[in-house]
């Protein structure tokens, strides 16, 4: 199967010192801003709307959303006004800063040579700029998207999460349509990029120019990168982990938030319509989502945690695509209730200990089970519906 390769940008793929970088930064938009805020006081709020980013795990926010709820409003800056100053900016001065960057050849030509594999290639960048910027920074590293390609290169628009969260990880995987392949993450940072990466089972590479020859993880500069690569994707053993509460959490709000950014730009009259008609349109996938979090899940795990009761029975919720006439419901109303159910479910899962994940479950087709195989199959189950997401846009578009 295919590998999917996870590249971090700044001091990976693009030398970038932050030090000097930030504070260059921090003047350059203090200034497009002074007309309207004081730039000491734009910067004190815009540290702390970052904070607000890094720390969000609301799946129905996007960290652009979760960045101007409080900035704007702080500042009494009008968001719209502002914004058409932001990407001016972007757009001009924000080049200014480029000099301070330089191009890794060595990083150039790995990704050249995974892409020219046929291998996924997706820029993981701590999403908390714009995409605008993002792909600044890439054309300063001399990897252009126009010639590379990137499927995905992660920015606040598009993403909920950011790094250190593991779900940041799994939200990428989720976009990607949940590859089942060998995924493979390459950075400088080991809180950012290297240890929630790991979490969820991906393996890792530490790109680090004077390897410590104990530590017990792959490393090396990236020229040393590729014969590592070699021999990690020949791994036919591949599987994320769904092992523990952390990171069963991240999936359960990425498969969500993966699909609101999927559909963001899904014309509404394309959500009804099926690639066959023996197939499901996004909104029954939507509707059925909703229904199997609402009536299946959430009853399913308050009998089990709240009541105590040790058997559960089998519910064919496949046929109520057509008993509950998904084509004919309000998809707004049905994203929202979906959205809702999927909310108290992870209000539910987080409550659950450690020592409950393997409290024994009686099922009626599948026989004794433990609460984490059940968390497993919901996890699994998302990324099916995911995927069958990805392949309705595909064939619609």
């Amino acid at each position: 199967m295919k590998p999917t390769i996870l590249i971090d940008m700044d001091d990976t793929l693009l030398s970038n010192p932050f030090d000097i970088f930030m504070p260059a930064y921090f003047k350059l938009l203090g200034a497009a801003l002074a007309d309207r805020i004081d730039p000491k006081v734009m910067l004190t709020q815009l540290l702390k709307s970052t904070e607000d980013m890094i720390h969000n795990d609301d799946f129905r926010v996007t960290l652009e959303d979760k960045f101007a709820e409080h900035f704007f409003p702080a500042l009494n800056l009008d968001r719209d006004d502002t914004l058409t100053v932001l990407d001016a900016f972007y757009a001009s001065e924000f080049e200014k800063l480029r000099p301070i960057t330089a191009p890794r050849p060595e990083a150039i030509a790995l990704v050249r040579t995974c892409q020219q594999r046929g291998y996924t290639v997706a820029v993981a960048t701590n999403p908390l700029f714009p995409r605008t910027a993002m792909l600044s920074r890439l054309r300063w590293g001399e990897l252009p998207l126009s010639v590379y390609a990137f499927p995905i290169v992660t920015a606040y628009e598009s993403f909920h999460f950011a790094k250190p969260n593991p779900a940041y990880y799994a939200e990428i995987l989720a976009q990607l349509g949940w590859p089942e392949g060998p995924v493979l993450m390459i950075g400088n940072s080991l809180s950012d990029d290297i240890f929630p990466a790991a979490s969820l089972g991906i393996k890792t590479y530490y790109l680090n120019n004077t390897p410590e020859k104990e530590a017990p993880l792959a490393q090396g500069t990236l020229s040393e990168c590729l014969p590592w690569l070699d021999s990690a994707v020949k791994d036919n053993h591949f599987s994320l982990n769904y092992n523990d509460l952390p990171s069963i959490l991240a999936y359960l709000r990425a498969s969500p938030a993966a699909i609101q950014t999927l559909l963001s730009t899904c014309p509404e009259m394309l959500l009804n319509q099926r690639p066959q008609e023996n197939e499901w349109s996004i909104q029954e996938v939507i509707c059925h989502l909703r229904d199997v979090d609402g009536d299946v899940n959430l009853p399913r795990f308050t009998a089990i945690l709240q009541q105590g009761k040790s058997f559960i029975p089998a519910i064919d919720t496949d046929a109520w695509a057509t008993e509950r006439d998904y084509r004919s419901q309000s998809y707004p109303h049905a994203w929202q209730e979906y959205l809702s159910n999927r909310k108290q479910l992870i209000d539910l899962v987080v409550t659950i200990q450690p020592a409950d994940l393997q409290k024994s479950v009686n099922h009626s087709v599948f026989g004794p089970t433990t609460v984490a195989e059940l968390l497993k199959f919901i996890v699994i189950h998302d990324q099916n519906h995911v995927r069958q997401v990805k392949a309705n846009l595909a064939a619609l578009s």
